[in-house]
């Protein structure tokens, strides 16, 4: 699985609960446009357009629509990086 590098300032979502590893925030996909959205009350500081954002989820399914969710927001760095269980396979760094 090719990551591409990444400049900081970053932030990690995992996407959907349980939640199955590291990240910075965790997020699940029913929330995630009042998280992401400024304006919202429930809005979480994590998310910045001007970071990079990459997803996971068990299976990718969910960190894929949520992706998608985001780039329609006027996210334009958004990165899935797929099933988390496939990245950690892989020999992806976990810490």
């Amino acid at each position: 699985m090719f990551v591409p590098y990444f400049e900081r300032p970053v932030c990690v979502i995992d996407s959907y609960p349980p939640y199955v590893g590291w990240c910075s925030v965790n997020v699940s996909r029913g929330m995630l446009e009042s998280r992401a959205d400024p304006e919202s009350p429930y809005h979480d500081k994590s998310f910045s357009k001007d970071k990079t954002i990459i997803l996971y989820c068990a299976s990718g399914g969910h960190s894929a629509l949520a992706g998608k969710v985001l780039k329609e927001m006027g996210y334009n760095r958004v990165y899935n990086l797929g099933a988390f269980k496939d990245w950690a396979e892989n020999g992806g760094p976990l810490e």
